[in-house]
């Protein structure tokens, strides 16, 4: 009896790499957020118009 109490624990801590899973899918998360901070931060060292420029004259051209 000891011992299926014992295969008991082992399926728990299957759980728990389940958890560890879900970990790392909040990591990415976290590295897309940082990511995208890091350009966000990049445009406004740029004085950020670089970036509005290059999205306005597409729509310029849209419009001509």
């Amino acid at each position: 009896m000891e011992e299926r109490e014992r295969e008991t624990v082992v399926v728990t801590n299957g759980d728990g790499g389940g958890g560890g899973g879900g970990g790392l899918i909040i990591a990415i998360v976290i590295i897309l957020v940082v990511i995208i901070g890091v350009i966000y931060y990049v445009n406004l060292n740029s004085g950020g118009q670089g970036g509005t420029v290059s999205v306005d004259v597409p729509a310029v051209d849209v419009t001509q």
